[in-house]
């Protein structure tokens, strides 16, 4: 679909209701109501309410079964609904947005004979963007308390009664390292999402791209976490705020717009030099590419040997540098074939486009290309050892952390069922072999591995 700055439309990547939000902040429940009194007979009293109710689960996508119920613990805070596992809210199961369009129905009887008996009597069901939640509850006021809530909660979004009245500038970082300084009337994501798409200009491709919590750690590797529509991009504590492609599928490149083109070349180079893997002529090659597109013009008295010694980390992969970067006859051969490319590159008359556009090609053939990466670790001879797993289109790949070197992939093929907890992430693979990876972002590598999976499958030949 086209890109829409009006909002309309902004699905935040099409992962609405699959993507990490903020922690839950504890509440009362016990309030006075408020009337809006250019809207009479709406409440203005965020709405709060908590309880058990059972939920239908996911269709076989997690569980390897369909239509499994369970019991959860819900949290309702204005306009967003989140379930845990149970009272103490430490294990968060999933979350749901309410927006304008939302609606919450009751199920007739008539269906009943559908739904299964012991999780509850009366049901209902919310519907969001064409796709419903089926919940169930042991009384019928405890599902006339949800579905009042539920829709006076759509109705304060259509009587605009959360509207922020200060204005904030923000500093957003863009893959090309420039910060991008915009002034926006609200802190909320989706507001500052739309103002930085409208300000780069990019006409395709933009519901592939996200807001971001960023952050480097010690060994120079960037990660990130994906904002949710709702959440206050005021907060970002250690963080910085990004603007980064975060979803790629095979097949829907379209690279014809400039400012598109930029974008994923930037963030193509980045993820090139911390996490890939190439053999040395790949790597020279890129580098080559890059060398032309940061300079435009190579030339033979400026670009000679010397010109990348003291920053050819900035153009050759980690993986290289882990190996050979002490090699002093190495890293000055790879200074001399890269100029040396570069010259052939700068002879063929190709111009800088052209060059961004080969080296997202030829990066594209790297099984890591499009990745997500996550900072995990696993326990080996009872040691914990420190993993990237890499997620996209294609599966998921495990990563060395310490030499950067890809260990193994896992085509979603091979993948039978997954689980994941606050402080896990768990798969089986085809075999009976089980992987066990300790990391606290179970929940977001999850909601990823989901995208990817629906998406091959709403493909398949």
């Amino acid at each position: 679909s086209k890109a829409r700055t009006d909002g309309a439309q902004c699905t935040f990547l099409n992962i609405k209701d699959r993507v990490m939000v903020l922690g839950y902040t504890p509440m009362a429940t016990n309030h006075r109501n408020k009337v809006d009194k250019e809207s009479p007979g709406i409440s203005m009293e965020p709405v709060m309410i908590k309880g058990w109710l059972a939920k239908e689960g996911s269709k076989g996508f997690t569980t390897g079964r369909f239509n499994n119920w369970n019991k959860r613990f819900f949290v309702m805070k204005k306009d967003r609904i989140v379930y845990y596992k149970d009272e103490s809210l430490k294990d968060k199961k999933g979350d749901f947005q309410l927006e304008t369009s939302s609606s919450v129905t009751e199920i007739p009887e008539t269906y009943h004979k559908n739904l299964p008996t012991g999780v509850g009597n009366h049901f209902f069901q919310v519907n969001i963007r064409g796709r419903s939640t089926k919940l169930a509850c042991d009384h019928e006021t405890e599902k006339e308390k949800w579905m009042d809530g539920i829709s006076t909660a759509i109705l304060q979004l259509k009587s605009g009664s959360e509207k922020v009245k200060t204005g904030s500038d923000f500093s957003v970082h863009m893959p090309d390292r420039s910060i991008l300084t915009s002034s926006v009337k609200t802190s909320n994501a989706k507001d500052v999402f739309l103002k930085v798409a409208t300000t780069v200009s990019i006409q395709k491709g933009i519901q592939f791209f996200s807001l971001v919590k960023a952050y480097t750690t010690p060994d120079r590797l960037d990660f990130y976490n994906v904002f949710s529509e709702r959440d206050n991009v005021a907060d970002l504590g250690p963080y910085r705020l990004a603007f980064y492609r975060v979803i790629s599928l095979k097949g829907k490149d379209d690279l014809s717009d400039p400012k598109l083109l930029m974008v994923e070349y930037s963030q193509t180079v980045r993820a090139n030099l911390m996490f890939f893997e190439y053999e040395e002529k790949d790597a020279i090659e890129l580098a080559a590419l890059q060398l032309k597109v940061k300079e435009g013009t190579i030339s033979s008295v400026t670009h000679t040997r010397g010109f990348l010694s003291e920053n050819l980390h900035e153009y050759m992969p980690d993986s290289q540098l882990m190996r050979y970067g002490d090699n002093t006859e190495v890293t000055n051969q790879w200074e001399a074939d890269i100029l040396n490319r570069a010259a052939d590159i700068e002879s063929s008359k190709k111009s800088v486009n052209e060059c961004m556009e080969e080296y997202i090609k030829k990066s594209q053939e790297n099984v890591l290309y499009g990745c997500t990466f996550f900072e995990v670790s696993m326990i080996r001879e009872e040691q914990d050892y420190a993993y990237i797993l890499g997620v996209n289109s294609t599966g998921l790949h495990v990563i060395d952390r310490k030499t950067r070197a890809l260990v193994v992939s896992f085509p979603y093929v091979s993948i039978m069922r997954w689980s994941r907890s606050s402080k896990k992430f768990n798969f089986t693979t085809q075999g009976e072999n089980h992987w066990t990876m300790l990391t606290k972002q179970g929940e977001e590598i999850n909601k990823f591995m989901g995208i990817y999976v629906r998406f091959l499958l709403d493909n398949k030949d």
